[in-house]
């Protein structure tokens, strides 16, 4: 399996045990778990302090170690070395910090388009795939500075890395960016990354104007800033993509996960925010003028005292939901968005909103002024769903609310009707999601033009197809026809429902989870039901199932497993 796979599954399994409890104290103890299974930089300050060898580079292509040290110097000597466009390789942790031109961190980047990677050790050098899950890689500051400086305006990729430690306020100039401080016109890459417990006055993470940087693949997590932007802070025409990325109990006085403003973009894909707080306001995020665009994501769990628990939008600022999940999000006043008076729109395609609460009562959506556009969207048990003081909404049809509030008059809107929703849940895909359960009114209720246009592109929130029937469902999940099931202690026994007549059934076995069911294990299954399947006791085994009617595959099982069969299936 490759590392992202398993940092996929471990972000997967960390959430599905996070959504089940109200306690953030439970998932924050399971992410402590994650960290120290990674072995990230907690044994570096002694190792430093015992003269141990500890940070290892190579930068030559071969299998030698090229420079060594007990802390952080010899990564800093390869880049003084370097050319542009080299790769660094680093084994260990490298800890500590040094000061050049006045600023303090531990590695400061001068060099044009480095990339600086980890998940290595001294003898596997010339490994093609680094292995940061096995080998994990640590850049520790220690509270001493920042984490990483760059301080040029070219492209930098750091992958498979651990940044923990940074500290701002001590890392020179500014207190900006608790780990990283980015330049404008400058291009961040991070990829199969952690950066935790790093503190900044703006950017708890990382602080940028006028630069971009690209996510992929990692996690950042207790970090804390002073003022906005509990990780990120951008301002000035910055961008921040986020591809399969976990934001994750973050805080700052406003905005505890992300703050955009002055024409900065950020755009979520396949990603989690979750069990972040903004003190003041906007628990997850703060868009101030700026284009936020949310797709296949789940912001959820996140907290203010004041208003907007997952987004505040404000000063023109414009956010767009397509397939993604608002759930469970708290504030003071206004539990899921805030838009205030000067924000320009607010547009909902596909999108879930449900279980967000206010102590003002009104847990879904507040609009002092702009324009909220919804169309196949689920307003849901939220208290007052919408709330209008100056705003407008323009329904573009084919949503659901669950009381009356939210004026909605257009073809295919349902008001007052209970959606029928699963608690936030591990359905599949690389988030967590709401579940239609049977009999939900939202099931073939959706408008098919939308649910097949771009964005949407004939999917859900988690990749499976829509419709399953005739017409697509409304909200970001799509209706599985065809449900899979353990219906025996002693051999495993799998049943599902029917999905249509004369339909037969394939059947996938693998012992890896989430898996893409390509080999089929037990094939033209007519019945409901596999039996007898005795495994190795020391295996874990995962299925799908899949319906073929027609000749065509027409639905998709959720997935089911982590069945030992030395014990009762699903233990």
């Amino acid at each position: 399996m490759t590392y992202q796979a398993n940092l996929n599954e471990r972000f997967r399994r960390i959430l599905s045990l996070g959504a089940t409890s109200l306690l953030a104290g439970l998932l924050l103890a399971v992410l402590g778990w994650m960290l120290l299974s990674l072995k990230t930089a907690a044994a570096a300050p002694s190792s430093a302090t015992n003269n141990a060898t500890a940070c290892f580079i190579e930068t030559t292509g071969d299998n030698i170690t090229d420079y060594s040290s007990a802390d952080a110097t010899a990564l800093q000597t390869a880049l003084d070395t370097a050319t542009a466009n080299a790769l660094i390789k680093i084994a260990g942790t490298c800890a500590g910090v040094q000061t050049v031109n006045n600023f303090t961190q531990t590695v400061y980047i001068n060099v044009a388009n480095i990339t600086l990677q980890g998940g290595y050790t001294t003898t596997n050098w010339t490994t093609p795939d680094p292995e940061p899950d096995i080998y994990p890689t640590a850049l520790d500051a220690q509270g001493q500075g920042r984490v990483v400086y760059i301080a040029t305006n070219s492209t930098i990729t750091l992958d498979s890395l651990t940044l923990t430690g940074g500290e701002g306020n001590l890392g020179g100039g500014n207190a900006y960016g608790g780990a990283i401080r980015l330049p404008g016109g400058a291009t961040l890459n991070l990829s199969n990354t952690v950066l935790h417990n790093n503190h900044g006055e703006r950017g708890g993470v990382l602080n940028t104007s006028n630069g971009t940087v690209n996510l992929t693949n990692s996690l950042l997590m207790s970090n804390t800033a002073n003022y906005r932007g509990g990780t990120l802070y951008g301002e000035s025409s910055s961008t921040f993509n986020l591809t399969n990325t976990l934001v994750l109990s973050n805080t700052a006085v406003q905005g505890g996960g992300l703050h955009s403003s002055h024409d900065t973009d950020i755009t979520l894909v396949d990603s989690v925010i979750a069990y972040n707080n903004g003190s003041g306001l906007a628990g997850a995020i703060l868009n101030f003028g700026d284009t936020l665009i949310i797709k296949n994501s789940t912001i959820h769990h996140n907290t203010t005292s004041g208003a907007g628990g997952a987004i505040y939008n404000t000063s023109g600022g414009i956010v767009q939901a397509y397939n993604s999940t608002f759930s469970n999000n708290a504030a003071g006043n206004f539990g899921a968005i805030y838009q205030a008076s000067s924000a320009f729109t607010t547009t909902l395609v596909n999108t879930t909103i449900a279980d967000n609460s206010a102590t003002n009562g009104v847990g879904g959506i507040r609009l002092n002024g702009g324009v909220l556009t919804m169309s196949n969207t689920i307003m849901a048990n939220s208290g007052s769903n919408c709330s209008l003081n100056g705003g407008s909404v323009s329904s573009g049809g084919h949503n659901l609310s669950m009381d009356a509030t939210c004026p909605l008059t257009a073809t295919g809107d349902l008001t007052d009707t209970n959606p029928l929703l699963d608690t936030l849940a591990d359905n599949g895909g690389s988030t967590l999601t709401r579940a239609l359960l049977a009999g939900s009114p939202a099931i073939d209720a959706g408008d098919n033009v939308l649910c097949t246009a771009v964005p949407v592109n004939g999917l859900d929130q988690r990749g499976v197809t829509r419709p399953q029937n005739t017409q697509c469902d409304i909200g970001a999940y799509e209706f599985w026809r065809l449900a899979i099931g353990v219906v025996s202690a002693s051999e495993l026994d799998l049943t599902w429902a029917n999905a249509a007549a004369g339909c037969t059934y394939d059947v996938y076995e693998e012992t890896m989870p989430y898996f893409t069911p390509i080999t089929v294990t037990y094939p033209n299954q007519s019945s409901g039901v596999v039996y007898p399947r005795l495994g190795d006791a020391a295996t874990n085994y995962f299925y799908v199932v899949k319906a073929v009617c027609g000749g065509l595959a027409t639905a998709v099982s959720n997935k089911v497993g982590e069945f030992d069969f030395a014990v009762v299936p699903g233990d």
